[in-house]
C-alpha cells in the first residue's frame, strides 16, 4: 500500500521542523553541538505532541557524522537508515507488549555488545510506565551506568506512574499541548504544499477538536479531504470532528434566556437525531459560554464567530447567565458519566435552565452594559456598604473613648485606682466600688472538686457474688478487651490492668492493680455509666459494675464465703452499722470544713497590713478552742453514739469556732481541722480495740490460744466467681465440738465453718488461726 497517512509523511525530521516544542529543541540541538549528552532521557507529554519525533530525531543527530548546529543532515546513508528503520543500533521497543523482567534481561544482556554501525547504540523505550515493577528494578543498575557507547530514550504519557528511582536517573523533558495557532499554520502549510483550498473557520474546529495533539489533528485533516479532496470547508470539519456549529448554541442560549423550551429542545432534537453526542454537545457548549464571557470582558473575539454573528448574543443576553449555565452544564456532564441514557439528562437539565427563577427576562436589558436589575442590585450594595461605614466610625469614636479613660487610669496611683468607676458605667458604680470596700470580709467557700479517692463497696461486691455464674465470667472475660477497645486512649490508661472477677446476670466485678485510678474510675459517673452501656451492649443485657483492688479481693472472698454459709447458702446483704454511719458523716462534716477554708482577701494594703497583726492572736485563740473541742469530741464518743442533731450541732459549734475573727488565716484553720480528725479517728480505732480484746478473750478461753502455723485446704466452692483461683481456709475435722452448729442443709456448704470459728477468722484472719483436726472419740 503505496498511500501514508499524513501524520507519517509530514512527520518532522529535524529539530527546526518540531511544532510548538521550540525550547526542548533548543536544549537538544545545544546538548548534541557541545557534546553534553546525557546517559538518559524522559519525553513526558500529552499524545501527537512529538516525544516519538524528538526521539528518532535524537538518535539521528547522535549518529550523523554530518550534523549541522545539532540538526541531522538527513541524507547520510546511517540518517536514511534511522528514518526507514533499517538500523540495528537504533533499537525501539513498545514496553506495552514487552513490559516483563525477561524482555529487560535481554535487553541488559545484550547492551554490551558494542554497536556495529553507529556510533551509538540508542534504545528508544515507548510507553514506558507499562513495564511492571520488576522490569524496573531489573533495568536500575543499567539505567544508571550504562556502557560509555549507550542512550536510553524513555517516552510516555503518564509520568506519575514512573517511580522515583528511574525519574532520578534521566533528563526529563515535559512536551506541552500544541496550541491551536501552531495546529493551523502547520495545517495551512501542508494544504498549500498539495494546492487545496481551505477554510479558516474548518481548521479552527479541526485544532479544537484535535485537544493540543497535532496527530490527531492531521488525523481530521486526512478525513476531511479523503471526503473532498478539492477544499477543506466548515460543513466538512463538523462532520468529521462530530463538534457542533457555533451558531447552533448561540440560538440555543437565546432561546434558554427567553424561556423559549420548545425551541431549545427543538435544537437539541435535531443535532442529536444528526448522530451528535450529547457529552460532545454539553463540552463544548462549555467552551463557547467561556469564550463569550472572554469576548465581552475583552476587546479581542475569542469565538470562532465573527463580529456580525456574535453581536444578536452579546446584546440580548447578559453576563450573569452564562455563571448559572456553566454550573448546570458541569452538573449534567457528572450524571451523564454514569448514565445509559446521556441525553436524557441534556432534556432535563434544559427544562431546568429555563424555570429557574433567576433567569428572568428583563424587558430591553442589555447584555455587556449592565441591567436594571444590575443598576440596582450596585445601589442596593452601595447602601449598605455606607451604613457598614457609619457603623465603623461609631465604633472608633467608642474605642478612642475608652483609651482616654485607661491612659487616666495609668497615670492614677494604686490607692486611687479603687476609686474610679468602671470604664462602661457611670458614676454610681464607683459610689457602689466604695460602699463594698467598707463591708466586713467574709470567707469564700472554696469550690469543691470531684472525689477521687476509692472506698470499698461491700454491698456491690457481694451483689455480684450473690448471682455469680461460671458462664457469666467466661463470657465477660472474652468481652472485656473488646470493651476497652471501644474506648478513648485517655479513657483506657485508667484501666490498665484491670479484669473481672466474678460476674453474674446484671452484675459484673472488675479488680483494678491501682488505687487511684480506682478510684478515678469510681468517681467518674460518665466513665462508668460509659463501660456499663458497652458491657450491656456486648453481654446483651444490662450490666451494673462493681470495683475492687487486687489485693483486697481474696480476703473479702473469704469473708463473703463464711457469711453466705452462715446465712444458710442464701443472698448476702451487708446493713451499715451506726459506728460506720457516723464515720461516714464525720468524714462528710470535716470535708465540708476543709471545703471553707479559702478566705477571699482584698488586695488593698491596709486589709494586708491588719492580718499581719492579727495572726498571732487568732493562732493562740484557735488553738485553744481546739483543744477545748478535742477533749468534748472524746469524751461525747466515749459514753453514747451521736445523733444526726448532735452532730450538726457539732459541726455549727466547730464551723463558728474554727472561723473566729474575719482576718483568721488559712494556716490556723487547717491546724484545728486536723487536729478534729485526728481525735475523733483516735477514739474510733481505741473503741474498736477494745471490742476486738474482748471477742479474743472469749475464744481464747474456750478453745484456748492461736497455734502459729494453721493448716489449709482449697475451697472449690467460689468456683462461679472466679474458676481460675482456689481460697485456703483453716478447718477442723469431724467430730470436733466446734462442728456443733454448723449448718448441713445446703448441698454446696458441706465443709462449711462453724459459727465461732467463721467469727474468728473474721477477726484474726485465716493466717493466724489454726483449728487441730482431731478424730472423734471411739467409743
Amino acid at each position: 500500500m503505496s498511500y501514508q497517512a499524513l501524520y507519517r509523511v509530514w512527520r518532522p525530521q529535524n529539530f527546526d521542523q518540531l511544532v510548538g516544542q521550540s525550547m526542548i529543541a533548543d536544549t537538544l540541538k545545544n546538548a548534541i553541538e557541545n557534546e553534553q549528552l546525557s546517559h538518559a532521557y524522559l519525553f513526558t507529554g500529552p499524545r501527537g505532541t512529538g516525544k516519538t519525533s524528538a526521539a528518532k530525531i535524537l538518535s539521528k543527530a547522535v549518529n550523523c557524522p554530518h550534523q549541522v548546529d545539532g540538526n541531522p543532515c538527513n541524507e547520510c546513508e546511517i540518517c536514511q537508515g534511522i528514518t526507514a528503520g533499517q538500523v540495528a543500533d537504533v533499537i525501539e521497543i513498545d514496553a506495552a507488549s514487552n513490559n516483563g523482567v525477561e524482555e529487560i534481561r535481554d535487553l541488559r544482556d545484550k547492551v554490551r555488545y558494542a554497536p556495529t554501525q553507529a556510533a551509538y547504540k540508542v534504545y528508544i523505550i515507548d510507553e514506558v510506565h507499562m513495564l511492571t515493577t520488576g522490569a524496573f528494578n531489573a533495568l536500575l543498575k543499567t539505567l544508571e551506568e550504562p556502557p560509555a557507547q549507550v542512550l536510553f530514550i524513555l517516552a510516555t504519557t503518564e509520568p506519575h506512574k514512573i517511580p522515583a528511582t528511574i525519574m532520578s536517573r534521566t533528563q526529563r523533558f515535559d512536551f506541552q499541548r500544541l496550541r491551536d495557532r501552531d495546529i493551523i499554520a502547520h495545517m495551512s502549510h501542508i494544504l498549500d504544499e498539495y494546492q487545496v483550498d481551505y477554510e479558516e473557520e474548518a481548521l479552527a474546529i479541526i485544532a479544537r477538536a484535535s485537544n493540543g495533539g497535532m496527530r490527531d489533528s492531521l488525523s481530521l485533516l486526512d478525513q476531511s479531504l479523503s471526503f473532498n479532496n478539492e477544499e477543506v470547508t466548515v460543513a466538512t470539519a463538523l462532520q468529521v470532528s462530530g463538534s457542533f456549529d457555533q451558531i447552533t448554541y448561540v440560538q440555543y442560549i437565546v432561546a434558554l434566556y427567553q424561556r423559549e423550551v420548545e425551541v431549545a429542545l427543538g435544537i437539541l432534537e435535531e443535532q442529536l437525531q444528526a448522530g451528535k453526542q450529547a457529552s460532545r454537545f454539553i463540552e463544548e457548549l462549555i467552551l463557547f459560554s467561556r469564550d463569550v464571557l472572554l469576548t465581552m470582558h475583552s476587546s479581542a473575539n475569542k469565538t470562532l464567530l465573527s463580529e456580525a454573528e456574535l453581536q444578536p448574543l452579546l446584546d440580548v443576553v447578559p453576563a450573569s447567565f452564562y455563571y448559572t449555565l456553566i454550573d448546570g452544564l458541569n452538573e449534567a456532564q457528572n450524571q451523564m458519566r454514569f448514565s445509559n441514557q446521556p441525553d436524557l439528562y441534556l432534556e432535563v437539565m434544559t427544562v431546568q435552565l429555563v424555570e429557574q427563577p433567576s433567569l428572568q427576562v428583563t424587558a430591553g436589558a442589555g447584555g455587556s452594559a449592565g441591567t436594571p436589575a444590575d443598576d440596582a442590585s450596585v445601589q442596593a450594595l452601595r447602601q449598605k456598604i455606607a451604613e457598614l461605614e457609619e457603623q465603623l466610625s461609631q465604633v472608633f469614636q467608642q474605642l478612642k473613648g475608652q483609651e482616654t479613660k485607661l491612659d487616666d487610669l495609668s497615670r492614677q496611683s494604686p490607692s486611687d485606682r479603687l476609686k474610679v468607676a468602671p470604664l462602661n458605667e457611670g458614676d454610681s458604680a464607683g459610689k457602689q466600688v466604695a460602699a463594698k470596700k467598707e463591708e466586713p470580709l467574709v470567707p469564700r467557700p472554696r469550690p469543691k472538686s470531684p472525689g477521687t479517692a476509692y472506698r470499698l463497696l461491700l454491698q456491690e461486691v457481694y451483689n455480684v457474688l450473690n448471682v455469680a455464674t461460671r458462664q457469666h465470667i467466661v463470657s465477660m472475660k472474652q468481652h472485656w478487651p473488646v470493651i476497652l477497645n471501644e474506648l478513648t486512649p485517655q479513657q483506657r490508661a485508667r484501666l490498665i490492668g484491670t479484669q473481672p472477677l466474678a460476674a453474674g446476670p446484671n452484675h459484673t466485678l472488675i479488680s483494678f492493680d491501682n488505687r487511684q485510678m480506682c478510684g478515678l474510675v469510681q468517681n467518674d459517673p460518665m466513665l462508668k455509666q460509659m463501660l456499663e452501656n458497652i458491657a450491656s451492649e456486648k453481654m446483651g443485657e444490662s450490666t451494673k459494675l462493681a470495683f475492687i483492688l487486687a489485693s483486697e479481693w481474696p480476703q473479702e472472698r473469704q469473708n463473703y464465703k463464711l457469711l453466705h454459709d452462715r446465712n444458710g447458702g442464701q443472698p448476702v446483704v451487708i446493713e451499715d452499722t451506726e459506728e460506720e454511719q457516723e464515720e461516714e458523716q464525720e468524714v462528710q462534716v470535716v470535708a465540708e470544713q476543709t471545703t471553707s477554708e479559702a478566705v477571699t482577701v482584698d488586695n488593698h494594703s491596709a486589709v494586708k497590713e491588719s492580718a499581719a497583726e492579727n495572726t498571732q492572736v487568732s493562732e493562740s485563740d484557735s488553738v485553744k478552742q481546739s483543744d477545748t473541742q478535742v477533749a468534748s469530741s472524746e469524751t461525747a464518743q466515749a459514753e453514747q453514739p451521736q445523733t444526726s442533731e448532735t452532730r450538726e450541732e457539732s459541726s455549727t459549734n466547730t464551723d463558728s469556732t474554727v472561723v473566729t475573727e474575719e482576718t483568721q488565716t488559712v494556716p490556723t484553720m487547717r491546724a484545728a481541722t486536723e487536729n478534729i480528725v485526728q481525735a475523733a479517728h483516735n477514739a474510733f480505732e481505741a473503741q474498736q480495740t477494745a471490742q476486738a480484746n474482748d471477742e479474743t478473750r472469749a475464744i481464747e478461753a474456750e478453745f484456748g490460744p492461736a497455734d502459729e502455723s494453721p493448716t489449709n485446704f482449697v475451697d472449690p466452692s467460689l468456683e462461679a466467681s472466679d474458676p481460675e483461683a482456689g481460697q485456703q481456709f483453716a478447718m477442723p475435722p469431724e467430730g470436733h465440738p466446734a462442728f456443733a452448729n454448723r449448718e448441713t442443709d445446703t448441698p454446696e456448704t458441706e465443709d462449711a465453718v462453724p459459727l465461732v470459728i467463721s467469727k474468728a477468722l473474721e477477726l484474726f484472719g485465716s493466717d493466724r488461726v489454726n483449728i487441730i483436726h482431731e478424730e472423734p472419740p471411739t467409743e
